[in-house]
């Protein structure tokens, strides 16, 4: 979901903490929205760039957001916009449709447009059984994990999986599972190794056997709260070289530069 406008729009001051993970965790009141908010990841985009910067950048991006810019004449207000994750709109909402009589955010408004576009999930145990049938086809491992809901830290780990892919299918199928999906929690709970750290990953055979499981506990970016919420990747010396005995242990084809490459991985 994109987030568009900026500080002098019109409905910034309401709308941004409200959906930005600022506020998002430690307002008891704003617990309907966090939960709407969570099925999406979130862009910042300021529609509002000189020729001069729409001309550096691709042509794609520049039409996308020269739909967004305001008209002459048309008030300068912020806008929320779905899209699927290949791009195409599926909804879009100004602040004039969310802002009360008293020009306050109307949060019903809000969630029921958020739900109302919300991802469809797949199937948990459809999808375990498709990386379990992989990785029996393939003579691979499953490297089952959990992505945590913060949208920062999901783009990370997505990063760090999509951007070693060659690497990551030598020896493992990929699964991806979350308790948002319907009987995730279900189906993740065998494999889960505490309640507490997000994200993890279990090592599992072509069997649904877990042989070997991490979870990263590296410093939390929310000290303030009870949950530790970390990147996936291994940060610390300890995490790296427990995870470094991991892929010796379980992916022995790959090469010592490949399993470095995973291990050594960090986000720009």
């Amino acid at each position: 979901m994109m987030i568009i406008g900026a500080e002098d729009h019109e409905g910034c001051e309401e709308i941004v903490p409200r959906v930005t993970r600022s506020n998002m965790f430690y307002d008891g009141a704003n617990k309907d929205v966090r939960s709407a908010v969570g099925h999406y990841c979130l862009v910042g985009i300021d529609p509002e760039r000189t020729p001069e910067e729409l001309m550096k950048l691709p042509e794609r991006d520049r039409m996308f957001l020269e739909q967004f810019a305001p008209k002459e004449g048309e008030n300068r207000t912020m806008m929320l916009a779905v899209m699927s994750s290949t791009g195409r709109p599926l909804g879009q909402i100004r602040w004039d449709e969310l802002a009360t009589d008293e020009g306050r955010l109307a949060t019903e408004k809000l969630v029921a447009f958020l739900n109302g576009h919300k991802p469809s999930y797949k199937n948990p145990e459809i999808e375990l059984k498709r990386g379990l049938v992989e990785a029996a086809l393939g003579q691979k491992k499953v490297l089952l994990y959990e992505l945590p809901d913060d949208p920062d830290l999901a783009r990370i780990t997505l990063r760090w999986f999509d951007e070693n892919a060659e690497i990551w299918k030598k020896s493992f199928a990929i699964v991806s599972l979350h308790p948002r999906m319907p009987g995730g929690g279900k189906v993740i709970g065998p494999y889960r190794p505490n309640q507490w750290d997000i994200t993890w990953m279990a090592i599992l055979n072509s069997a649904g056997e877990k042989l070997a499981e991490t979870s990263v506990a590296g410093v939390s970016v929310f000290p303030q709260v009870e949950e530790r919420v970390t990147y996936a990747i291994p940060v610390s010396r300890e995490e790296k070289e427990h995870f470094r005995g991991l892929l010796e242990t379980y992916a022995p084809e790959l090469t010592e530069a490949e399993r470095e490459k995973l291990v050594g991985w960090q986000p720009e």
